[in-house]
């Protein structure tokens, strides 16, 4: 009797992935609202509002560390749009109830921004050298951050940006 011929592979259309069960078991969570959801889709936004230069890269980013957060963004361009254009969805929260206690004084003037990151050494020389090449400080970080770390790929990005 001949061999059996292998089983043929279900089309692409029958494969189930975790976001299309999850999708079928929440059908009320729009897409919208599974962005809002994603840490890494919250973080990505911001440093694209604050540079729109790095939604292009980041994006390249996503698809190796989240591949299933591009497929999202790729299915659901217009409500990734919304996503990007939208303010900060912490935002659109109701504000707390506002405390008895009065307000609390201003900082002074030398108390550290309170969204400042710590750095390790080789981040910051690296940070440094960006600085060197004649981009502002926040810029440079913000590249190579995005760039995973990447001196020459946030140096590329930051000329390309030019």
């Amino acid at each position: 009797a001949p061999p059996a011929a292998p089983p043929a592979a279900p089309p692409a259309s029958l494969l189930f992935t975790a976001d299309s069960i999850t999708q079928a078991l929440n059908p009320s969570q729009s897409p919208l609202e599974q962005m809002r959801r994603e840490p890494q889709l919250m973080q990505l936004a911001q440093m694209a509002r604050q540079n729109p230069a790095l939604l292009s890269p980041l994006l390249l980013e996503l698809q190796t560390s989240a591949p299933q957060l591009l497929q999202l963004v790729n299915n659901n361009q217009q409500a990734f749009q919304q996503f990007l254009n939208s303010p900060n969805p912490a935002a659109s929260q109701p504000p707390p109830a506002p405390s008895a206690s009065p307000p609390a004084p201003p900082l002074p003037a030398q108390a550290a921004p309170a969204d400042t990151v710590q750095v390790s050494e080789q981040e910051m020389a690296a940070v440094m050298r960006l600085e060197q090449l004649g981009f502002p400080r926040e810029a440079a970080y913000q590249a190579y951050m995005a760039c995973d770390q990447n001196e020459q790929l946030a140096a590329n990005l930051l000329f390309d940006s030019m």
